[in-house]
């Protein structure tokens, strides 16, 4: 992987984060509402900004307020993005926490209408790493449009990088077929699935070591497996390494995976091995668990250097 960066010294951005941006409405136990703004992928572009990495957002929203709201959040956070308008709602997660087990209800119009536009396939060239999530491989166009950016992606050298965010409600008719998705699997350099994202994807029934062996039959290069408050496993070319967790404080856990992706990347974006990349992986995450929601005020990278 950092072989990969190095070759694209010169490449337009750092990042460019393709996938699902949408409103979180959570209602607190109090019973009062809240919206705010989610998705992993676009999380992701927002942390990334902010450690100091040429960032870009890709994806779509609705000609409403929520889309409105969106898009100023990602202007008052210098986020450079590629938006899409339709004439569709924007997205909406709605999570109800007074609930004893509460379930995501997905509502989703705007989230998956991106085109392969020729900015889009110009971009896919000219990242260092092209990140995507499971999202936009459950509706057209975007799964199409997806498939020519990583096709552009992998022909110019770039990382890929996958976050398997599954979930039973975003299965659809137009959803990548199960061929295609272990092709894609294969084509992939760096996966993180937590062990809920495993469990979706294979089954509940088997031991953390079979779900890695399971990841690591399509020989992709660099798997991690979240453990949650346990740590995780890293997994280089099939030699598995544990590292445990650093908090030891965790005031809400949203967002605390799309963190840990951005120190990851960003440690690796600055020429560090994957075991520091790790480190500095868990830093970020544990600034994110110390606060609640998904997104919270980040240093520059290098300020964040200055503590380790």
């Amino acid at each position: 992987m950092l072989e990969k960066i190095a070759k694209k010294e010169a490449a337009t951005y750092d990042i460019v984060c393709f996938g699902e941006v949408l409103i979180d409405r959570i209602t607190d136990d109090q019973n009062k509402t809240h919206d705010y703004m989610g998705g992993s992928p676009s999380n992701i572009a927002m942390n990334m900004q902010q450690l100091g990495a040429k960032t870009l957002f890709v994806g779509a929203i609705g000609n409403d307020s929520h889309g409105q709201f969106i898009q100023d959040r990602f202007l008052n956070a210098h986020v450079k993005t590629h938006l899409s308008r339709v004439d569709e709602p924007t997205s909406l997660v709605e999570i109800n926490q007074s609930s004893d087990s509460p379930l995501p209800v997905f509502s989703r119009a705007a989230d998956y209408h991106i085109p392969a536009d020729p900015f889009l396939l110009d971009a896919a060239q000219s990242t260092k790493i092209f990140h995507f999530s499971y999202w936009p491989l459950t509706r057209k166009p975007a799964v199409d449009t997806l498939k020519k950016a990583i096709n552009k992606a992998i022909q110019a050298g770039a990382i890929i990088g996958f976050d398997p965010n599954l979930h039973p409600a975003l299965h659809h008719p137009d959803a990548v077929s199960q061929k295609d998705f272990e092709d894609l699997l294969r084509h992939v350099d760096f996966i993180k699935p937590s062990l809920d994202d495993a469990k979706r994807m294979w089954g509940d029934d088997l031991l953390i070591s079979d779900y890695l062996d399971r990841y690591e039959s399509f020989d992709i290069p660099v798997i991690i497996m979240s453990l949650g408050k346990d740590g995780i496993v890293l997994s280089h070319q099939k030699k598995r390494t544990f590292i445990p967790s650093p908090t030891t404080k965790v005031v809400d856990t949203t967002g605390a995976g799309d963190a840990f992706y951005s120190g990851f990347y960003m440690s690796l974006i600055n020429g560090h091995d994957l075991i520091k990349a790790c480190h500095d992986a868990q830093r970020v995450s544990e600034l994110v668990l110390g606060v609640v929601g998904a997104l919270t005020p980040l240093p520059l990278y290098h300020e964040l250097q200055k503590g380790a």
